[in-house]
């Protein structure tokens, strides 16, 4: 088999393709949200940081809005709302992917459910130096009509890289694969 799962402690799914590891999914009860830190491109280079002093509630690769019916769930303040895991993440292996899948409820502080969130995460075989990953992120509004407010902190699916990668301090350029 070529992709392994491991779980570390509770909340805590190592991902490995072979011996070297893919990613690490956080999902624990004592975080603002479930979130995959760290995660490495192949032959182990780290691409993603997690909760940089300036901006602690990035969270390497996560899943996130900053204004839902009036709640903060990108932010980790005292107001903030979260997002909680309500069950253990399944995992499917194969020979070409492994597929991560999550159910998450996003709440307010005061624990006021606000809506469902299924993540399916897929992390496909790496091919030469190129390693694939595709996020799905599906809402449904069981508890109430929602609305994502216009805010600068929504990025839904977001992705801190790490140092090394910015070009203000690690000389790091990121490029499509048209080189644009």
């Amino acid at each position: 088999m070529t992709f392994s799962i491991r779980l570390v402690k509770d909340g805590i799914l190592e991902i490995k393709e072979h011996d070297e590891v893919v990613a690490v999914y956080r999902y624990g009860k004592n975080l603002h949200k479930p979130y995959f830190y760290p995660v490495y491109a192949p032959g182990g280079l780290l691409v993603t940081r997690d909760a940089p002093p300036d901006h602690v509630h990035h969270r390497s690769l996560w899943t996130a809005h900053g204004d839902v019916n009036g709640v903060d769930l990108w932010g980790e303040a005292d107001k903030s709302g979260f997002i909680k895991c309500v069950e253990t993440p399944f995992v499917a292996l194969s020979e070409d992917k492994c597929v991560l899948s999550s159910r998450n409820i996003w709440v307010s502080r005061d624990e006021k459910p606000l809506l469902e969130e299924y993540r399916k995460v897929t992390f496909w075989k790496t091919t030469s130096t190129v390693r694939l990953i595709d996020y799905e992120v599906m809402f449904h509004a069981l508890y109430m009509d929602i609305t994502f407010g216009d805010t600068k902190e929504g990025g839904i699916i977001s992705f801190r890289v790490a140092d090394s990668m910015r070009e203000s301090i690690g000389g790091g350029r990121i490029r499509n694969s048209e080189g644009g």
